[in-house]
């Protein structure tokens, strides 16, 4: 039998510093991921269900479950690389790029993204 636990506010076990709930869920990472580009392999995730290495230093990774809309967060950054967002972010995909110090695109061994905002 499923449970539920319904609170307006969190407190440490002192009853000390107290957060909203909504606080948490809104702070929250909805996505993360850990993705080597070099060996085309996902070292680690959350809520992402597939990667498309579509070209040298760029690649698109899919969402398992969708943002609420358009308008979140997307964080990537690499070792010893430029990261940066490749094109416009759906609800369900985020495309990076990474560039070497020559600023030509480059697969790195650690890419590492971060979404935050909304779930629909």
């Amino acid at each position: 039998m499923a449970s539920e636990l319904r609170v307006n506010t969190l407190k440490d076990a002192s009853g000390n510093n107290s957060v909203a709930t909504s606080v948490v869920a809104k702070g929250s990472a909805k996505a993360w991921l850990d993705y080597n580009q070099v060996a085309n392999n996902i070292d680690g995730s959350y809520n992402v269900s597939s990667v498309s290495d579509d070209a040298t230093g760029l690649f698109v990774y899919t969402l398992t479950s969708a943002m609420s809309d358009v308008h979140w967060s997307l964080v990537h950054t690499v070792n010893a690389f430029t990261a940066q967002l490749n094109s416009a972010k759906t609800t369900t995909t985020g495309s990076c790029r990474t560039r070497d110090a020559t600023n030509a695109n480059t697969d790195a061994t650690t890419n590492c993204t971060t979404n935050h905002g909304d779930l629909a």
